[in-house]
Order: structure tokens, then sequence, then C-alpha cells
């Protein structure tokens, strides 16, 4: 059992590197890109008369929305299963039992990620065809 916890501890530090990775990937990528069309004003002028301004625009900034609300639900959930673990009267409750559901649930970290980088590439593969 020991060995199985060291494995575990490993494999939960490569996951903190990857979430971090990810993260500061979606951020860097999604302050760069508006400023690359801020700054070069051919970039931006073509942007601009392009049919496909509107969505990069919204794009770029609605793709931090899966990201934060995601992050404000395992904030809570990670709270509630915390207090609840230690707390005999609230290990008992329903808000108890669905953070501890919700714990273990990786489907809305996931689908946040895969929204914020479906937003940026579909942004991006539209940026290059506008500039090209």
């Amino acid at each position: 059992m020991p060995q199985n916890i060291e494995i575990l501890k490993l494999v939960f530090e490569a996951y903190v590197e990857f979430a971090r990775l990810l993260r500061t990937w979606l951020v860097a990528f999604g302050i760069g890109g508006p400023i690359l069309f801020l700054n070069l004003k051919d970039a931006y002028a073509k942007l601009d008369a392009s049919p496909y301004k509107s969505f990069v625009v919204t794009a770029f900034l609605t793709r931090l929305a899966p990201q934060v609300i995601s992050a404000l639900i395992y904030k809570w959930v990670s709270w509630f299963y915390l207090v609840g673990s230690v707390r005999e009267n609230m290990s008992a409750s329903r808000v108890y039992r669905v953070a501890a559901f919700l714990t273990a649930f990786p489907w809305i970290g996931i689908t946040a990620d895969i929204g914020a980088v479906a937003l940026f590439a579909t942004a991006s593969v539209l940026c290059v065809k506008v500039l090209l």
C-alpha cells in the first residue's frame, strides 16, 4: 500500500503541473491574441474588415467564462467537501453528498478546458485566414 501512495503522489504532482501549464497557456494566449491585433495596425485593419471579426472578438472574450465558472464550482465544492469531512453534522447533509460526488466528477473542468481550447482554436484558425 505505501508504494501506491507514492505513485498517487507522483500522479498528483504531474496533474498539478499539467493544470498549471494549461492555465498559463490559456492566460498567455488569451492576452497575446488581442494584444497582437491591437498593436499591429495592418492586422487590426484586416480583422476589422473581416466577416469573422465579431466571432473572433467574442471567442477571445468569452473563453474565460468556462474557466471562471468551473473555478467557482470547484472552489465551493472543495470547501463543502472539506468542512463536511471534519464536521459530523454536515457530513450527513445533502450539500456534502453533492460536493463529494462533484469532487470525484471531473467533467465540469474537462468541459471548461475543452470549451476554452475550442474557442481559441477556432478564433486562431479564423485569424490566420484573415491575415493570410
